[in-house]
């Protein structure tokens, strides 16, 4: 039912320099291709995904559904103005997590039931 991301696999473990965007975006990309690998080899209707990620002074828990494109997180830090957009989470997770959706979906062949968006919702928390 419940299937785990290495924090390490999925947080920026590497600090770039200005100017280094490309390396950037290979990197998140490498991030979001280890997610879709473990969807591949493990994901089944219904199952669900932890995703521990360090958003470098303070982690954030997402769970994700890859057949419904869903990720609900936990951030303390969250901002409720930006509730369900996803746009409470930093820009690298929301990106990494909805590409990796992607990938797991068009891997699987998915062509007719592929969601664009995916539908992000806060798990409330303290603050």
């Amino acid at each position: 039912m419940f299937g785990f991301l290495c924090p390490s696999g999925i947080s920026p473990v590497v600090q770039f320099k200005k100017g280094d965007v490309n390396k950037a975006m290979e990197h998140r990309m490498n991030r979001s291709r280890y997610i879709a690998s473990v969807f591949n080899r493990s994901a089944t209707k219904g199952r669900i995904f932890l995703a521990p990620y360090n958003a470098g002074c303070h982690w954030i828990l997402c769970v994700i559904d890859p057949y419904n494109s869903i990720a609900y997180f936990i951030n303390p830090w969250h901002n409720d103005k930006n509730k369900g957009t996803g746009y409470g989470v930093c820009e690298d997770l929301r990106t990494l997590i909805e590409t990796a959706i992607l990938l797991f979906q068009s891997e699987k062949e998915m062509q007719k039931k592929i969601k664009i968006n995916t539908m992000w919702l806060q798990i409330q928390c303290p603050h």
